[in-house]
């Protein structure tokens, strides 16, 4: 990322508040229902909802974006919820994981030239990882926002940037709003 993706995303943060967070995404619940609590890790966690939920299911959680104005909106809604959770305002570009999460999530972000790489120095073994992003259905949506397929998952691409891991759970699915390709995974022992 750049300078200027965290001007853009410090001004688009900037015109909301603690209580404009959006809900938990379904799929994340999804993943971690049979999970026994541990430490998180949110990607590209944007306002936070997503490390709030796991927060408040018992989970010990870091939290990592590029903006810092969405992530102190973020740490205010916590606060008010009384929920603990480690913000961290870092470039994933540059960014690099200590091997100590049990589950790590990212919910609308895709960087196939740095996500693998944080997903498997990350997670410990029997680490899950929760993805859900754009499919590339997206891009034949009428409501569709997005002006660059390169930021949708294509068929193939989580077989090709995620051989680390045992496939859980792999779909594509049709939102409301969106088109989602959502994968879950395990890291095993090699």
């Amino acid at each position: 990322m750049t300078s200027a993706d965290r001007e853009k995303w410090d001004r688009i943060y900037s015109q909301k508040s603690a209580t404009t967070i959006p809900p938990v995404d379904d799929w994340l619940l999804e993943c971690v229902e049979e999970l026994t609590p541990g430490r998180a890790l949110d990607l590209a966690c944007g306002l936070g909802q997503n490390a709030m939920a796991l927060a408040n299911l018992g989970w010990d959680v870091d939290a990592v974006d590029i903006s810092q104005t969405g992530l102190d909106l973020a740490a205010q809604h916590a606060r008010s919820q009384g929920l603990e959770i480690n913000w961290v305002c870092a470039d994933l570009d540059h960014w690099i994981p200590d091997k100590s999460y049990n589950l790590i999530v990212l919910f609308r972000f895709l960087d196939w030239a740095t996500i693998p790489s944080i997903v498997q120095q990350g997670l410990n073994v029997e680490g899950v990882f929760c993805y859900e992003t754009f499919s590339s259905t997206q891009m034949d949506r009428l409501d569709n926002h997005l002006r660059n397929s390169q930021f949708t998952v294509q068929p193939g691409d989580f077989d090709q940037y995620l051989p680390f891991l045992s496939v859980l759970r792999s779909e594509n699915t049709k939102l409301a709003d969106r088109d989602v390709a959502r994968f879950s995974g395990l890291l095993s022992e090699t």
